[in-house]
């Protein structure tokens, strides 16, 4: 399947959160993955499913310019993001800036706390998002102010594109 070419059930879905590779549980067994970025990407964003568990969900965002478009919260997620490649600033609320980290650094996000990040710099931003889930409360989305929604692709570790221009929740 080149680049350009999605299956009708890849098509199906609407929301990156949608997707099989977003869903599926892996708890019951090890998985040994890698991670390639996309050769070409039709979009500034992408998203790379490493691995997920019933607690644990590991993927790679590839952001071209911009970002999180809007400050939210996740009320079941702590978690941390590592720039693999480029630069990443993380904000708080009122656009407080938390964090400008380059390659090898990172930032721990804990539930409930609200944020947003953008790429900065010429290179394509390359971050590692994990996340892990508090599966004793419903894991919310929260937006105090909610702005248009972004649109990104989906690729497998490898680089093949399997998700084309779904949603960002």
């Amino acid at each position: 399947m080149m680049e350009s070419e999605v299956s009708q059930e890849q098509k199906a879905f609407t929301k990156v959160s949608d997707m099989p590779e977003f869903t599926r549980r892996q708890h019951t067994e090890s998985k040994v993955f890698s991670y390639r970025p996309p050769q070409e990407m039709k979009r500034n964003r992408a998203f790379v499913p490493l691995v997920r568990s019933d607690i644990m969900i590991a993927s790679v965002q590839i952001i071209k310019e911009g970002g999180e478009q809007e400050l939210h919260s996740h009320g079941g997620m702590d978690g941390f993001w590592f720039v693999l490649r480029g630069s990443a600033r993380f904000y708080g609320e009122g656009d407080l800036v938390l964090a400008t980290l380059q390659a090898h650094e990172g930032i721990f996000i804990p539930r409930n706390f609200l944020y947003w990040f953008e790429a900065v710099g010429e290179e394509p931003l390359e971050l590692l998002q994990v996340e892990a889930l508090d599966k004793t409360v419903t894991n919310t989305y929260h937006v105090p102010d909610p702005k248009p929604v972004g649109i990104a692709n989906v690729y497998t570790p490898e680089g093949q594109l399997i998700g084309d221009g779904l949603r960002m929740e």
